[in-house]
């Protein structure tokens, strides 16, 4: 039986925690993900999980041995991101933000991910963050307006 659907009690590991946050027009969103087992992975898949809460009492354990990869996949080599993903990354950014909302004299909570992100392509002459990894003129703009001031705001 799944002890999901079953409101039993049961033991988990999760593996590997990544917190993360983010500004939404609703307001901060913040989640911590990890990785689990397989045969844990799958009882998540086969019960209604939409709007489930899980209550818990966690505690931090020393790993055993090596860290395990469950994921049945070969190492794969990173690639290096894309100019759009760094954009993506820094958007999201507390700090960006505030940035943004300097430089469009805002309040700094009216600057969320949005907005963030459509100053970028107004600076940018570009629609989709997309277009910085495929035009050349796009990315020296990014670079010119926004790259080079921001990291010296952040830097002075």
């Amino acid at each position: 039986m799944n002890p999901l659907t079953t409101g039993e009690v049961f033991d988990i590991e999760f593996l590997n925690p990544n917190p993360s946050f983010s500004k939404t027009e609703k307001g901060p969103v913040y989640r911590v993900s990890f990785e689990i087992p397989k045969d844990v992975w799958d009882e998540f898949v086969e019960a209604n999980t939409k709007g489930m809460i899980l209550a818990a009492r966690c505690k931090a354990v020393e790993p055993k041995g090596e860290p395990v990869d469950n994921s049945g996949q070969l190492p794969k080599e990173k690639k290096p991101r894309t100019l759009s993903q760094e954009v993506w990354l820094m958007i999201g950014t507390l700090s960006f933000q505030k940035y943004v909302s300097i430089m469009l004299k805002k309040p700094e909570n009216d600057v969320i991910d949005s907005v963030a992100n459509q100053y970028v392509c107004e600076m940018c002459n570009i629609e989709s963050k997309s277009q910085l990894d495929t035009d050349p003129e796009a990315a020296e703009l990014f670079r010119k307006r926004i790259q080079t001031p921001y990291r010296a705001w952040v830097n002075k």
